[in-house]
């Protein structure tokens, strides 16, 4: 409840709900605050393209023959570990790097906007890790995609389409492994709340 400048009457969370360091920030506060952490979240995922980009581009053996040309005698000898090189571990990579999302983001909802609710707390950062984890999916898109066939499309930019019809498909196999990734390693983590155990 606040009466400046006028009155604003929400209903108040219940009392395990409340964030109680957080119940006394003025509400002027905690809009300045969070509409400068939005301002600063569609900034990130601009940012957000440089790790993805990166993560992209390990997946592809041209490039990484390039970078580390050992890679090619890895593929005779250790065929497996290969396989895990650059088909597995890009994926981790960002999985791991999109597990470290929400902690950032609830720490910014709790400590710098000063949100007084656990709930609007969690509503938060389930919206801004959407926002993310989809610009992720069209980053990772592009970037395999484009990637690929930069010089072609430079080469015959009236031909973009039939180009994008040829190389996106590629990416399939990183969405695959990708899926299969969430589905047989994050998901079995959530379930299991390791985090919790700790927590104790």
């Amino acid at each position: 409840l606040t009466h400046s400048p006028g009155w604003h009457v929400e209903r108040a969370p219940e009392p395990r709900d409340i964030i109680w360091p957080n119940a006394s920030i003025p509400l002027a506060q905690n809009r300045r605050r969070t509409f400068v952490a939005r301002v600063f979240c569609a900034m990130g995922l601009l940012f957000w393209t440089v790790p993805i980009t990166a993560i992209q581009a390990w997946t592809n053996v041209d490039h990484l023959q390039t970078w580390f040309p050992s890679i090619a005698r890895l593929q005779q000898f250790m065929p497996h570990a290969y396989v895990l090189m650059t088909d597995y571990l890009p994926v981790l990579a960002l999985i791991g790097v999109q597990a470290i999302l929400p902690y950032v983001f609830e720490a910014t909802a709790r400590s710098y906007e000063g949100h007084k609710a656990k709930s609007q707390v969690q509503r938060i950062v389930l919206n801004r890790c959407f926002g993310y984890q989809v610009a992720s999916l069209y980053f990772t898109v592009l970037a395999g995609s484009l990637w690929e066939s930069l010089k072609e499309i430079l080469d015959s930019p009236a031909n973009i389409l039939q180009i994008l019809s040829t190389s996106v498909p590629g990416v399939a196999v990183y969405f695959v492994t990708f899926v299969l990734a969430r589905v047989g390693f994050s998901l079995p983590l959530l379930l299991l709340r390791p985090s919790a155990a700790f927590n104790r």
